[in-house]
């Protein structure tokens, strides 16, 4: 059975003991009139405040209170089970349905019912913004998704929407619901603040707390606590708390480690008919778990990028730990025994992952995940030119620029070396062989959700699929839904160079550039942590950016070169130089000088000057110079004024 958001008061009894059901004010909506056309869906979409609704009664406030939905039932009869509750959940276009706020009260009979014919759900007084879209769901006796057969418009085009059977998301946006809904401006229900419904690790000593119903001032509150759901009455409740004034209880003696406990709260009104007994309205169920004495890690330490200089601070939070040490890629940092570890004037020789064990005395241990600290600087440079340094045409070239740097040489079962941008560059032919991979590149290159730039020269012919020139992408795995994880710098199909991360939306930047055209293109790809924005670059020029709202998350796998996935699949073929990796974004003038200090005699505009009007073709070509001086000149010539604005007609 579905399990029951509250504890309801019968509306009958509550009339007896002499209180209206109704206790605050009212708002009625409506749309439509119950008689149009018909369809069986799973759910729809809809915004309290609306226009196009009709609405009666009181004002809807910023937060009202549902108690009532009502829908007509299909005039043909079809869709709905016998016992179909209403549900209301949070809604969002991008991903769909989702997070409960509550179920009604009762079901209807749908085979039972006859065509066209009313059927209103109940609500306890569900709170809801009248500016937010919200999805109301047809679910069976387990809270599973239904089918519900209804009148409805299938012309209206609005913000809502339905959802049909199998689907999450409105994939019908000009069907609109005819219904009748009723609100309440006030709540006679208790508001529950702390702990939050189904949270963790809550402190054995935990104090619960809520706020006071709207519909009227409470004369007390009953507060039941139990190990079992069923058993939050009075005669059952392992911790009853009868009548208590204020908003907060505090169990005694305190609760168990880790185990699961049930609450809820029942606000009593004032009745002034006798005897006087007050009317209790009862709060939801919910639950949540104590901490076990174990140490339990809340907080790691976030891994963080800064210029050389500044100062790091590494903060773990944990609970039940009486000590903790501090470890540098596994080794221990002497008199760092505190929850925080500060690093000040980073350097190179501070990089590196840093981890807290926590402890304590039962004995119980705990430690915190890997923070990999890293400096702004160059990471990686594979030039493909040099066969006489170490690891040959394939050598990590970092520590010319940053001395000390750890060099990742790259490696590959065969390789073959053409001429390339600068000196040689490496063919590859989208076999496994030549398909080269950077080595101890699996943790250290994770620093690219901190902010990172990856850049390679390429040069191929016309391109009818998509191959990476550069990635660290690991392939989804057997878990449902597990997405790949990465970044990516390749092509796809139109030979367009495009700037992957995989886990943020839409992951694939594409330049809109084509370069496969057997000439050499300079492809960069940046990201930059603090506005969460990427960006694709070809031939020192932006091309495209997208802003993201979380950051990607960091994947497993190693640097490649020459195919998006470990296995070969989605490889490129073609010429790669110069490949370069950065530990943050560069920005546009430094990817533009990238492209310059392979091209010297190319000028790479960024900005176009207010005077730039022409140029050696005709057009305007970035420069301000004897080209605009002519054409001045000309103008000025027909009328002896300037601006020509200043030219009579």
């Amino acid at each position: 059975m579905m399990k029951k958001v509250y504890f309801a008061v019968m509306a009958t009894t509550m009339v007896l003991m002499g209180m209206s059901v109704n206790s605050g004010a009212a708002t009625m909506q409506k749309y439509g009139d119950f008689n149009d056309n018909q369809a069986a869906f799973a759910g729809f979409v809809f915004t309290p405040d609306l226009p196009q609704y009709t609405e009666t009664g009181d004002p809807m406030p910023q937060t009202a209170y549902l108690t009532s939905w009502t829908y007509a039932k299909s005039s043909s009869g079809y869709g709905g089970a016998a016992m179909t509750y209403l549900a209301i959940y949070m809604y969002d276009a991008t991903t769909g349905y989702h997070t409960l706020l509550g179920t009604s009260t009762n079901y209807i009979d749908f085979p039972a019912t006859t065509n066209l014919s009313l059927m209103t759900w109940y609500f306890d007084y569900i709170p809801l913004d009248r500016d937010t879209q919200y999805a109301i769901m047809f679910v069976n006796e387990l809270g599973v998704s239904s089918a519900g057969g209804v009148e409805l418009d299938t012309t209206n085009a609005t913000t809502n929407g339905v959802i049909q059977i199998g689907q999450v998301k409105v994939n019908q946006p000009t069907w609109e619901t005819h219904f009748e809904a009723t609100y309440e401006s006030t709540t006679p229900f208790p508001t529950y603040v702390s702990p939050a419904d189904s949270e963790n690790n809550v402190a054995t000593d935990v104090t619960l707390s809520w706020t006071a119903p709207t519909a009227f001032t409470p004369v007390g509150y009953n507060v039941y606590i139990d190990l079992y759901e069923p058993n939050l009455t009075a005669a059952d409740a392992a911790w009853y708390s009868a009548g208590q004034a204020g908003t907060t209880y505090t169990p005694s003696p305190v609760l168990a480690s880790d185990t699961i406990y049930y609450w809820r709260v029942e606000a009593l009104e004032p009745n002034l008919v006798a005897p006087y007994m007050p009317i209790p309205h009862s709060g939801p169920a919910w639950q949540f778990t104590t901490a076990p004495k174990a140490v339990v890690i809340v907080t790691n330490p976030a891994s963080q990028t800064v210029p050389a200089g500044d100062t790091v601070v590494l903060t773990m939070d944990a609970l039940n730990a009486t000590s903790y040490q501090w470890y540098k890629d596994g080794s221990l940092v002497i008199d760092q025994t505190t929850a925080t570890l500060t690093l000040t004037d980073v350097q190179l020789a501070d990089e590196g992952f840093y981890t807290c064990t926590a402890s304590n005395a039962l004995p119980s241990s705990a430690t915190s995940v890997p923070a990999q600290v890293m400096t702004r600087r160059l990471a990686g440079w594979w030039k493909l030119e040099d066969p006489n340094t170490t690891g040959g045409f394939l050598a990590d070239s970092v520590q010319t620029e940053v001395p000390g740097a750890p060099a990742h040489i790259a490696t590959a079962a065969e390789y073959r070396v053409a001429v390339g941008k600068e000196g040689s560059a490496i063919e590859l032919n989208g076999t496994t062989n030549r398909l080269v991979t950077v080595s101890d590149s699996t943790s250290f290159f994770n620093f690219y959700p901190q902010g990172y730039t990856v850049s390679a020269w390429i040069n191929r012919s016309a391109a009818t699929a998509w191959g990476a020139y550069v990635s660290k992408q690991a392939p989804a795995t057997t878990e449902p839904a597990a997405p790949a994880k990465g970044f990516i710098l390749t092509h796809n199909a139109s030979g367009q160079p495009v700037h992957t991360l995989r886990t943020v939306n839409p992951n694939d930047l594409s330049s809109n550039v084509e370069a496969d055209d057997n000439t050499w293109h300079l492809a960069t790809g940046t990201y930059d942590a603090a506005t969460k924005t990427s960006k694709i670059y070809v031939d020192g020029l932006l091309r495209n950016q997208v802003t993201y709202t979380a950051h990607p998350a960091i994947s497993p796998a190693a640097v490649m070169f020459g195919a998006e996935l470990p296995n070969g699949n989605i490889a490129y073929t073609g010429l790669l130089d110069d490949v370069r990796i950065w530990t943050y974004p560069l920005d546009d003038q430094a990817v533009a000088n990238l492209y310059t200090d392979f091209n010297p005699d190319i000028y790479v505009c960024l900005e176009r000057p207010e005077l730039d009007v022409t140029g050696p073709n005709g057009v305007p070509d970035c420069k301000v110079d004897l080209y605009e001086f002519a054409e001045v000149a000309a103008e000025w010539l027909e009328c002896g004024l300037y601006p020509p604005s200043n030219c009579s007609n």
